[in-house]
């Protein structure tokens, strides 16, 4: 997955079991371990569930594949500004 141009080429692993949310996790270039918007098991955190839900009657190319490669794409300016520049959803730390 390569979210812009100039950006690297991503390898990702996406998983998923009927019944339970796809998990997605960069395999690499392997991200910075301080990089928000993970879950402890280094799982990417794409959405919140009030503003973009996945469901599984929905297609993961058309909605966890697109929404990885924003997450990426807001990554790379993370490490360029050091701000994570996406709108955030309010959560407790994970």
């Amino acid at each position: 997955m390569q979210p812009s141009e100039i950006s690297p080429i991503y390898s990702i692993s996406v998983k998923y079991k009927i019944g339970y949310r796809p998990k997605v996790w960069v395999l690499k270039p392997e991200p910075k371990s301080n990089v928000p918007h993970r879950f402890s098991d280094k799982s990417l955190c794409l959405y919140w569930n009030k503003e973009w839900e996945w469901s599984s009657d929905k297609e993961i190319a058309n909605t966890i594949l697109p929404w990885t490669a924003l997450w990426l794409y807001y990554y790379e300016l993370w490490l360029d500004t050091g701000e994570w520049l996406a709108k955030e959803a309010p959560h407790s730390p994970l």
